[in-house]
């Protein structure tokens, strides 16, 4: 079970990552799916929808990044950062994990 402190600061990184997004037009086709300690970066809808990224609560204000695998679960990078520095390492370093096809 997540402890309410952790839903509250995932809650407010979620915010946090909406308005990056709309700061950013090339990631303005993102969302954002809450589920626990974590936070899914998706596009699209219904049969259309794609998983690109997932960021999810360590500690503090860190942040771990998995990336979907072909069977639907998700796949742990060797990344931790910021929410920030983890969605500036995914433009930089990983844009075709954010390009919707």
């Amino acid at each position: 079970m997540v402890s309410r402190d952790i839903k509250t600061t995932v809650r407010w990184a979620q915010e946090d990552l909406t308005d990056l997004f709309e700061q950013r037009p090339e990631l303005a086709h993102l969302r954002i799916h809450k589920r626990g300690d974590s936070l899914a970066l998706i596009s699209g809808e219904g049969d259309d929808e794609q998983k690109h990224a997932r960021l999810t609560y360590i500690d503090s204000d860190i942040w771990g990044l998995s990336f979907p695998r072909s069977n639907g679960s998700w796949e742990p990078a060797p990344f931790t950062g910021t929410i920030t520095e983890l969605i500036e390492l995914l433009a930089r370093d990983f844009p075709d994990f954010l390009t919707h096809y």
